[in-house]
């Protein structure tokens, strides 16, 4: 990345801690019952609904005016604050999506595997910070998808914290077709009967499965889908 680009990049993150800094400012002054408004009001309720649900400071009548919970929001400088928060969303989407994925990807993988999506799923195997990553949210400028190019809409995105687990899913393949059901019984070996509960239904039920016992290792196929988890 050239000089321009980080300066570009470091500008929008002192402009963006700079406005956050604001915010916390002006939130810090509003009262109890102004938070409660505006909670309701980002809600979408209408001035007339959270007027009903406001318990007016005086407690001698039920609900505030229309007026007074209009009052309330322009005292928190609410109509300032939400377009802020709104311009502040889009821009990070718009903004931190391809700058991120530009830093990650090399230009090979890209050309690759990521600008022209397919049906394959891809898999990313976090580690440490880069659990904080919005990894749908990235998006390829250079993608020949429909949906612009963002990795959460253009793929199947999977995650696995597992490095193992992950070569237990490439191993098995698809996931087998038909209904399936898995049956946990006593997984912490504090409750009796469980184990017999389990094989009970097991025989009830007629399944074609195995029984693990306590203590056992399980490696469970992540592309299985699951009727139901007991």
């Amino acid at each position: 990345m050239n000089c321009s680009k980080l300066y570009e990049n470091h500008l929008f993150d002192s402009l963006v801690n700079a406005i956050l800094a604001l915010l916390n400012a002006l939130k810090a002054s509003w009262t109890t019952q102004q938070k409660q408004i505006i909670h309701l009001r980002r809600k979408g309720l209408t001035y007339s609904e959270i007027g009903k649900l406001i318990e007016p400071l005086n407690k001698q009548t039920k609900g505030i005016s229309k007026q007074a919970v209009y009052n309330s929001l322009k005292s928190a400088k609410w109509s300032s604050v939400s377009f802020a928060i709104d311009t502040l969303n889009d821009k990070i989407i718009t903004e931190l999506g391809p700058t991120l994925f530009d830093l990650i990807f090399p230009k090979e993988i890209c050309d690759k595997y990521l600008n022209k999506p397919n049906d394959v799923p891809l898999m990313f195997i976090p580690h440490k910070e880069l659990y904080s990553i919005p990894w749908e949210i990235l998006k390829n400028s250079s993608s020949e998808g429909k949906f612009g190019g963002y990795l959460g809409l253009e793929f199947q995105i999977v995650r696995n914290f597992s490095l193992d687990l992950a070569r237990i899913m490439l191993k098995k393949g698809e996931a087998k077709k038909g209904k399936s059901i898995l049956l946990l019984g006593n997984p912490t070996e504090d409750l009796d009967g469980a184990s017999l509960e389990v094989e009970t239904l097991n025989k009830t039920l007629g399944a074609k499965t195995d029984i693990f016992k306590e203590k056992e290792q399980i490696e469970l196929d992540p592309f299985s889908r699951w009727n139901s988890v007991n």
